[in-house]
C-alpha cells in the first residue's frame, strides 16, 4: 500500500512540476511549431469550420486507482491547516491542480489527462 502511495505522490510531483513551467513566447512556439505570423482572412476561416476535412481521431483514456486502508489508529492526533497564499499561482501557466486535505488517515487518488491534437 505504501508504494501506491508513493507511486500516486511521485506522480502528483511530476505533474505539478511540468504544470508550473514558465511560459514559452509566442514566437518561440511559431518557430517550433513551423507557424506563421500572417493574418486568415475572414473568408478563409469562413471555409474552415468544424473540423472541415480533418480526420477525426478518437482516442480513449483510462486510469485505474486502487488504494487499501485498513487497521489505521490514532490518539489525539492534531490536523494543521491547509493555506495557499494569494500568489500561489502569480505567472503561471497551463493546468493547475491542488489536491488538499486537513484529515488523519486519507487516501487522496488523482488523475489529470491532458489531450493534445495537432493537425499540420
Amino acid at each position: 500500500m505504501s508504494a501506491l502511495i508513493r507511486s500516486s505522490t511521485l506522480i502528483t510531483l511530476l505533474l505539478l512540476s511540468v504544470s508550473v513551467t514558465p511560459p514559452l513566447s509566442a514566437d518561440v512556439l511559431d518557430d517550433e511549431l513551423g507557424l506563421s505570423n500572417a493574418l486568415v482572412s475572414d473568408q478563409e476561416l469562413e471555409s474552415h469550420r468544424g473540423r472541415a476535412d480533418l480526420d477525426l481521431v478518437f482516442q480513449t483514456n483510462d486510469s485505474d486507482q486502487n488504494a487499501l486502508m485498513q487497521q489505521n489508529t490514532l490518539h489525539s492526533e492534531g490536523t494543521g491547516s491547509n493555506t495557499i497564499s494569494g500568489n500561489a499561482f502569480s505567472g503561471m501557466s497551463g493546468i493547475a491542480t491542488v489536491i488538499q486535505n486537513t484529515g488523519n488517515q486519507v487516501i487522496i487518488q488523482d488523475t489529470t489527462m491532458v489531450n493534445v491534437l495537432i493537425n499540420q
